[in-house]
């Protein structure tokens, strides 16, 4: 993400909503879940990681953030 310059952004986003809001904290999720049926579209995607990874990974990061 540094290497891209993303930090700077997700930094500059993060102060606004503190000054805003009076809070705020920045969660990540990268392996997203971007369809509901993989099958309609052309991709490199396996569908069955995708979506073990949403059922598994995914909810269990919600989880321990108490979003």
């Amino acid at each position: 993400m540094k290497a891209q310059g993303w930090d700077h952004h997700i930094n500059f986003n993060q102060m606004m909503l503190t000054k805003i809001f009076g809070s705020s904290e920045t969660l990540f999720s990268f392996d997203t879940y971007q369809f509901e049926d993989y099958s309609k579209v052309v991709t490199s995607v396996d569908p069955e990681k995708k979506a073990k990874i949403r059922k598994e990974v995914f909810q269990l990061k919600l989880r321990n953030k108490h979003i």
